[in-house]
């Protein structure tokens, strides 16, 4: 689905420009966007280092006859700045732009109040910028601010057959995925698992410790696109680590839960061309991660950065998943 009613694989379809059709345009109109960028936060990454998080509040549809939705997204630097790489070779990008300044990178102090300060205006005036011009329907533009949402994969659905590589070379074929375990595929870039882990860790520690007799079988997806082909062999001894560690957490959360030992197993998968999220029908993961609750081969929900309620949705699903098993809560 996408928000603005456009096709997000046509990308004619999803511009706006040049069209003499009043109606259209008012409906253009009716589902202009806005970003407000109110404030920021500063965590710290898996290498205890700073980085700052630019809270935006979108709103679609403001002051028009149709009524106004929002919604909050959290944002990195790097990840504005990668939308602008992308922009900035598109005709009329710097006619557009013309008197904007994009902020440029810092090296030192980039997590200070000033430098923070500083950034949100810039940004908040850039990305209006654009967004009152004929990019506003441009597919990166709306997948940025997740008002599309590509043709996901959904709640009801079954499931497809496919074949994925983790970074063992090991196969996993979704047909043979246990029916009686609750699967979780993740999915997630450079960009979003870091977002993808604070919100994923806390909804599993709790959906177990409610179900703890129910089994966890994660599939984390990450897209790698980016990374050059002369370089993805390095890359697969460290993603390799990385899920030692994450099942040595997964065993101790499982622990904490009373749940037994193995009842919360990740195994991890670098899509370095976007075959696995293609299975999934999922363009891109570069602004928003993704998830999948999959039970007995349906799908219970599908979950992304934005959705309202992430958690609740969450343990539904896992309730859903209960009732169907006949397992009743921890008391």
């Amino acid at each position: 689905m996408n928000w603005l009613g456009f096709s997000s694989n046509d990308e004619e379809k999803m511009t706006a420009v040049g069209t003499a059709d009043e109606r259209f345009a008012q409906v253009c109109e009716d589902l202009k966007l806005n970003v407000k960028l109110n404030s920021a936060e500063t965590f710290l990454d898996v290498d205890n280092k700073e980085f700052t998080m630019y809270m935006i509040e979108v709103t679609c549809g403001a002051g028009s006859r149709a009524g106004a939705t929002q919604w909050v997204l959290q944002r990195r630097y790097s990840q504005f700045n990668e939308l602008k790489n992308r922009m900035s070779g598109m005709a009329n990008y710097d006619k557009i732009l013309s008197g904007s300044k994009f902020p440029g990178k810092i090296f030192f102090n980039k997590t200070s109040t000033k430098v923070v300060e500083e950034r949100k205006v810039s940004l908040m005036e850039w990305i209006n910028k654009l967004l009152a011009s004929e990019f506003a329907t441009n597919y990166h533009m709306n997948s940025f601010l997740e008002a599309v949402d590509d043709d996901v994969l959904h709640q009801g659905e079954t499931l497809p057959s496919a074949t994925w590589v983790d970074v063992e070379d090991k196969e996993l074929k979704t047909d043979d995925i246990p029916k009686d375990q609750a699967v979780i595929i993740a999915a997630a870039s450079y960009w979003t698992y870091q977002a993808l882990t604070a919100f994923l860790d806390p909804a599993c520690e709790a959906t177990m410790k409610k179900y703890p007799t129910i089994k966890q079988y994660n599939v984390g997806l990450s897209e790698l696109r980016l990374v050059p082909s002369a370089v993805r062999g390095q890359v697969k001894p460290v993603l390799a680590m990385i899920i030692k560690n994450a099942n040595k957490k997964a065993d101790e959360m499982a622990e904490r839960c009373g749940a037994e030992k193995g009842a919360n197993t990740l195994r991890f998968f670098p899509d370095f061309d976007g075959s696995f999220l293609k299975d999934l029908r999922v363009k891109d993961c570069d602004w928003t991660w993704r998830v999948w609750i999959v039970y007995n081969g349906e799908v219970m929900t599908n979950l992304r950065s934005s959705t309202p309620e992430a958690a609740q949705e969450f343990m539904n699903a896992y309730d859903a998943i209960a009732s169907k098993a006949g397992i009743e809560a921890k008391a």
